[in-house]
């Protein structure tokens, strides 16, 4: 399923989610999803042929031309999209280009960032720069006063990857602690798992 988390979170996701939001209700061709993003015809078909060739929409004709519905492929991983859809903020005013400006970039991993609802701190995909695949989710986790990394169980990782994500979890917890009254900061460092628990977390 790293494949539906590229097509949706990568540049243009935005309005790809926009369009299956769409055909959900019924079929529409090329000029009508057009209409409906306001977006220009050939950015519609551009979006149409990138979830086609992914097998989440299908194609038919009619007396309007070429109609596009909701594939049975992709109803199977719908509860997928409805994640991804909501951790995006299909709600949020902001642009692409403004949501690339805050993404980082590592050696090995990159990080995404996204508006989780609305939380007040920062949440980020993390991806490999290699082939873009998903590769798990970092959060704040607000009983622990900290960010932590939520992985994809399907990953492998090298200790340089693991070694990178630390990093970049220290350094985002650090930054938010920093911003904080004095009397607020956490200086204490741990590194283990939450007893019950098995995720890694780091302050």
């Amino acid at each position: 399923m790293n494949e539906m988390w590229r097509i949706f979170t990568s540049k243009g996701g935005e309005n790809r989610i926009r369009i299956i939001n769409a055909l959900l209700e019924r079929p529409y061709n090329t000029n009508e999803v057009a209409e409906i993003l306001n977006i220009n015809y050939r950015t519609a078909q551009h979006h149409l042929v990138v979830l086609r060739k992914a097998n989440y929409i299908d194609e038919g004709r009619n007396a309007y031309g070429t109609m596009y519905s909701i594939a049975e492929y992709f109803k199977r991983n719908k509860e997928l999209f409805d994640r991804i859809k909501n951790e995006n903020g299909n709600t949020e005013k902001d642009t692409v280009k403004q949501r690339l400006n805050q993404t980082a970039h590592g050696s090995q991993l990159k990080f995404k960032y996204f508006k989780y609802r609305r939380r007040k701190t920062k949440s980020y995909y993390v991806m490999s720069k290699h082939d873009q695949s998903y590769l798990g989710t970092i959060q704040w986790e607000r009983t622990w006063r900290q960010y932590v990394f939520y992985p994809n169980q399907q990953c492998r990782w090298s200790w340089k990857c693991l070694k990178e994500l630390s990093g970049y979890i220290r350094k985002l917890t650090e930054d938010w602690n920093a911003s904080l009254p004095h009397k607020d900061r956490k200086t204490k460092t741990i590194v283990g798992s939450k007893r019950g628990s098995n995720i890694c977390y780091i302050t």
